[in-house]
């Protein structure tokens, strides 16, 4: 049997507000993100920079727009979805 591992640099992780990690709150505070009308929050690793995530685009991950955050140099993003 083939043991499979997942790598966290290619995990991508989704939070509603009240679960969101501190450090994701602070930089949105710091780069005066507004949370106002957010139906979601993920983080894309930069392994996906090139590719196609259908279910992070609209209507699925915010029905009104979706907006996307570079976090570190390294190419990670956060994508914020909103519905207002």
């Amino acid at each position: 049997m083939t043991k499979t591992t997942i790598d966290p640099k290619s995990t991508i992780c989704i939070w509603d507000y009240w679960h969101l990690p501190q450090w994701i709150k602070d930089f949105l505070e710091k780069e005066q993100i507004t949370t106002d009308d957010v139906d979601w929050f993920a983080i894309r690793p930069a392994v996906y920079k090139d590719d196609y995530i259908p279910w992070l685009e609209m209507p699925a991950f915010g029905c009104c727009k979706v907006k996307e955050y570079p976090l570190n140099k390294e190419g990670d993003v956060l994508v914020v979805g909103y519905h207002g």
